[in-house]
């Protein structure tokens, strides 16, 4: 495993909690909460848990970059 790999993750993440945060604060969700109720809300429940779901896979994703740094150091005979 390499720090690049875990770099990689947190993007990931990084990617999901900006889509889902910026899709949140701009309204852009398909069922209007003042015209469906129910759906409206549950799709706005659904952006909160992603963006939640995002920055946890950030935390492990700069995690595995540790990790892979420190095990993966130049010049350390093992």
């Amino acid at each position: 495993m390499t720090p690049r790999s875990g770099l990689y993750v947190a993007l990931v993440g990084l990617v999901m909690a900006g889509l889902a945060t910026l899709s949140f604060f701009m309204d852009w969700n398909p069922y209007p909460v003042n015209h469906t109720g129910g759906a409206g809300l549950g799709f706005a429940l659904f952006l909160i848990f992603m963006a939640i779901l995002g920055l946890i896979v950030i935390v492990v994703g700069l995690i595995m970059a540790a990790v892979g740094a420190l095990i993966n150091q130049p010049g350390k005979s093992p």
